[in-house]
């Protein structure tokens, strides 16, 4: 369903306005992505630090627990 938004978004958005831009993908994805069908060493961050990574990871309990677990512990979260 998001890919739908996604479509829609990116179509009409720009007719409505002229400020209106897309990012390019090395901007867009500091801030979310579709990232489960990546492998873990081809994702572009990293989970040494907290900066690298992006502002949302769609289905991270699923696909990548293992990798983003450190990045959580060290907001003092515990599971």
């Amino acid at each position: 369903m998001a890919l739908l938004d996604d479509l829609f978004l990116t179509r009409h958005f720009p007719m409505l306005s002229s400020r209106f831009t897309i990012a390019p993908k090395v901007i867009a994805q500091h801030f979310g992505a579709v990232y489960q069908h990546y492998p873990e060493e081809a994702l572009p961050f990293n989970n040494r630090n907290n900066e690298s990574l992006p502002f949302g990871i769609h289905s991270w309990m699923q696909d990548h627990q293992d990798f983003l677990k450190p990045c959580i512990e060290r907001h003092e979260y515990k599971w």
